[in-house]
């Protein structure tokens, strides 16, 4: 356990591969909420704290025998990565489970395999002996950098100064770049080959960035930079995926296993983007940037914890297979760890070849293993500046979320921690690919597929406001009646509240009936919902009117004013009428209050909408 000037906190080993952590609330009484939790193949346990020169606590983890056995940090009020091993002789042999250490005199020490591990902290106070402690490089660097300017000719230099030489293939040169010259593409046939080197070969953490204009919009994916084929790689792209053309980062952990995160921004035609895509091996995070900002939209696949080596060429302006840019693309640079914000930055306002400025945001301070007098080994890892994430206000009047990751035929977890589990109903209800993770997959199969809740007064709201939020995909339209999405909607004659897929217009709806049995009001989406496409759907009432939004619209409303009918029937997601064929993620429901326009675009611009690291 631990504080910091956000509250008190305890955090353990949670399973086999994650380190979980919990905050004790200031209210009261007290409650536990979740805080955050990581994920690492053979996570050891939580065994020392500490604090940085911002008095930010440390949670410090060494990888057990079956993990990497190397000493990890992670920041206590976040979870985001402070340091993620791989310092030089760090491999620390024969680390358990269940791992134990102390902090004393500013170092942090851990036994294993007949050795004394000591690493050096950052402290208040020298430490009485000073120990030697060389400097290492940094965790990975610039591997390759293309300015364009060299403005005639069939290939273009590497000025990373790795010597990564690319040969023009249809590409012309043009004087009118982000900075001074670049190469223009003509979306059919034109693209740099960097080859294959091993240096490109690469197989955790990564960034790549570019400045870009389209000129025209491909059928699919605008490639900008990638090692990709259509079974596996890595890729920085815009592409239509999410409707609209948007910037868009994927990689892949094994054959067809790609993760892919869409921006939110819209790319204009013949407007210069700055997009860089940064993926953490470490974190399992992959975000994108446009224009310097943190960007990130839609998520599909499960990040994984490292990606494959595509055995393809590094393209420019293409992937293998095709899928070719149209317009210009100047200032490339490819590294081999996940860069920060402010590194970002500081790329994208210097041209690739000169010095870059040098980046402002606090530094966070870095465990120094050194030696002791049992054989050791030394190293100074250096971390990455993380950005903390902004409080997660939509804990407020949450009634319930549903994660939808659990196993085929599982039901479903309460992860607001209120214990609202919702069983499976009828035919096995599968998994998929979601927008954070994994989904729930319905097959429409049996007529009455469906997670429901056993009680029947719960997710009654009366006239109590209240908000919903979810994604869901279809797999195919109503055959002969409306598609339940969620509902407390029969028997009839007792109806509350619906939300579904109407089997003749195939617009998304939601409607409501009054406690008076009179009065009722319902809208639909204007747009008809296209089949393999993931939509969210947020709405709910205020009081005053009904309203919903899909992919984070402006609300359709209609006056309704009176509480709701209590018809008393269970909760239901899934089905009502006919069952849902699709698939469906990231549930959340809440009770005496109504989203704003505002915190609906929050929902769709962050995945999940809640930073759904407080249920992981």
């Amino acid at each position: 356990s631990y504080r910091t000037g956000n509250g008190k906190y305890f955090v353990f080993r949670d399973g086999s591969s994650a380190i979980s952590a919990y905050k004790v609330t200031a209210t009261n009484p007290p409650t536990i909420v979740p805080a955050w939790s990581v994920s690492q193949t053979g996570q050891g346990s939580p065994w020392v704290t500490t604090t940085d020169g911002t008095n930010n606590a440390i949670v410090w983890v060494v990888g057990s025998g079956n993990g990497d056995q190397r000493l990890h940090g992670y920041n206590g009020d976040t979870g985001a990565v402070v340091y993620a091993g791989g310092g030089t002789n760090e491999l620390m042999a024969n680390t358990r489970k269940w791992n134990i250490g102390i902090v004393a005199r500013g170092r942090i020490y851990f036994a294993a395999s007949n050795k004394v591990y000591a690493f050096s902290v950052p402290a208040q106070t020298p430490t009485p002996t000073p120990i030697p402690t060389p400097t290492a490089t940094p965790p990975g660097s610039l591997v390759a950098a293309y300015n364009f300017n060299e403005g005639s000719g069939t290939t273009v230099n590497d000025a990373s100064g790795h010597g990564i030489t690319g040969n023009i293939l249809g590409a012309t040169w043009i004087t009118g770049g982000r900075f001074g010259k670049a190469l223009s593409f003509n979306g059919s046939s034109s693209y740099v080959d960097l080859g294959n080197p091993a240096l490109l070969q690469i197989t955790g953490s990564m960034t790549w960035s570019a400045w870009v204009k389209a000129a025209a919009n491909p059928a699919d994916d605008g490639q900008i930079v990638a090692k990709s084929n259509e079974l596996s790689g890595w890729q920085l792209k815009t592409s239509p995926d999410t409707g609209p053309h948007t910037f868009g980062v994927a990689v892949s952990g094994g054959s067809t296993a790609f993760a892919q995160r869409y921006s939110t921004t819209v790319r204009s035609l013949n407007t210069w983007y700055h997009a860089a895509g940064v993926y953490n091996a470490a974190a399992r995070t992959l975000d994108i940037y446009v224009n310097g900002v943190r960007d990130n939209g839609v998520l599909t696949g499960t990040i994984p914890a490292s990606q494959i080596n595509s055995a393809v060429n590094v393209n420019i302006g293409r992937r293998s297979g095709g899928y070719y840019f149209n317009g210009i693309i100047d200032e490339v640079r490819i590294y081999n760890r996940a860069l920060s914000q402010a590194e970002i930055q500081a790329d994208m306002n210097t041209p690739v070849g000169s010095p870059p400025p040098t980046p402002t945001p606090t530094p966070i301070p870095t465990a120094t293993p050194t030696a002791t007098p049992t054989p050791t080994a030394t190293a100074t890892p250096t971390a990455t500046p993380t950005p903390s994430p902004p409080g997660n206000t939509f804990l407020t009047n949450l009634y319930a979320y549903y994660k939808l990751d659990e196993a085929s035929g599982s039901s479903a977890t309460d992860a607001s921690g209120h214990g609202r589990t919702l069983s499976n109903w009828g035919p096995t209800i599968g998994t998929a690919a979601g927008i954070i993770n994994t989904s729930r997959d319905f097959t429409g199969t049996g007529g009455t597929t469906l997670i429901r809740n056993q009680n029947t007064t719960d997710f009654f709201c009366g006239a109590n406001p209240f908000s919903f939020s979810f994604w869901v995909k279809f797999d195919a339209y109503p055959n002969f009646n409306d598609i339940g999405l969620f509902n407390r909607y029969e028997p009839l004659g007792q109806r509350e509240y619906i939300v579904f897929l109407n089997a003749s217009t195939h617009k998304i709806t939601f409607n409501i009936d009054a406690a008076d049995g009179l009065h009722s009001a319902g809208v639909a989406w204007g747009t008809v919902a296209s089949l393999g496409t993931w939509y969210h759907v947020a709405g709910g009432w205020d009081g005053t009117n009904i309203k919903l939004s899909v992919n984070a619209g402006t609300f359709v409303t209609a006056p309704f004013s009176t509480p709701m009918r209590n018809g008393g029937d269970n909760f239901k997601l899934g089905y009502e009428a006919q069952s849902l064929d699709g698939k469906m993620d990231e549930f959340g429901f809440w009770i005496s209050r109504s989203l704003t326009q505002t915190e609906i675009g929050q929902l769709y611009n962050n995945g999940a909408g809640l930073p759904f690291s407080s249920f992981r």
